[in-house]
């Protein structure tokens, strides 16, 4: 996706995006083991680091084959890792479709809005995106009205998911 660069690392007032590593698993296996938070996005939460590791291979193996980058949300002052966030999906020039967790401890409190702001200005910007398209289930409240206060629309897709795309137009008259 961006051969030769160095992995971008956006940052918010509160955050720092940067690349998830082998260091970050036991980080994800607590996440990823509550309950809570890996229904909207697992089967069922990792029974084993193994698990974890298959999925962080697969975040690394993503961006060298530049098929997609994901991000590790921190803390910068501690470092501390509250989740993902990034492009599962992606077409330079072209689209992208993004994904996310964050420890339920953190639910709540805008970062994850803060985050995903951040990456869009990124795709947006440096990866000349034309469309960002997201998909959640139908009864994820929370990620359904965090995609509309980030400006996407959503429809109804299948019995209980609901897509939601952004434009560039539509991104651009935003931050306007």
């Amino acid at each position: 996706m961006f051969p030769g660069r160095v992995f971008p690392r956006p940052s918010t007032q509160r955050l720092l995006l940067r690349e998830i590593t082998p260091q970050d698993r036991d980080a994800l296996l607590a996440n990823y083991s509550d309950p809570e938070v890996a229904r909207w996005f697992l089967e069922k939460p990792p029974a084993s680091t193994d698990q974890v590791d298959k999925i962080l291979r697969e975040f690394i193996s993503s961006y060298d084959r530049g098929a997609g980058l994901t991000w590790a949300i921190v803390f910068p002052e501690s470092g501390e890792l509250l989740g993902t966030c990034g492009y599962e999906r992606v077409e330079v020039g072209s689209e992208g479709e993004i994904g996310f967790d964050l420890a339920k401890a953190y639910w709540g409190k805008g970062l994850m809005t803060e985050a995903l702001a951040a990456i869009l200005a990124f795709g947006f910007g440096e990866m000349g995106l034309e469309r960002v398209v997201a998909s959640t289930y139908s009864r994820n409240l929370r990620a359904c009205r965090m995609f509309e206060q980030l400006g996407f629309c959503g429809r109804p897709e299948g019995e209980d998911s609901r897509l939601f795309v952004l434009s560039r137009a539509d991104w651009g008259a935003r931050v306007a």
